[in-house]
């Protein structure tokens, strides 16, 4: 087990970047869907983008060990 705000120490550098690219295009990928929603409050696929998006980085972040981003990104999936 890692110190909590900790990078696990068998956490793969290449897989580390990967997941940073990918959370960053989900977040762009929320951000337009969000602003979206403003004008659009009933665009399911809309909806569907935000929570795919988080589903993403909430399952990766598990995988890498990324505990609180985890958390983070499940709190936000919930919302």
């Amino acid at each position: 087990v890692h110190a909590p705000g900790r990078l696990p120490e068998d956490c793969d550098p290449d897989l580390l970047r990967d997941f940073l690219a990918e959370s960053r295009e989900c977040l762009a990928a929320s951000e337009a869907a969000l602003l979206g929603l403003e004008r659009r409050p009933g665009d399911a696929e809309a909806v569907n983008t935000v929570f795919r998006a988080f589903h993403t980085v909430k399952g990766t972040s598990a995988f890498l060990g990324l505990d609180r981003v985890g958390a983070f990104a499940h709190a936000a999936e919930s919302l």
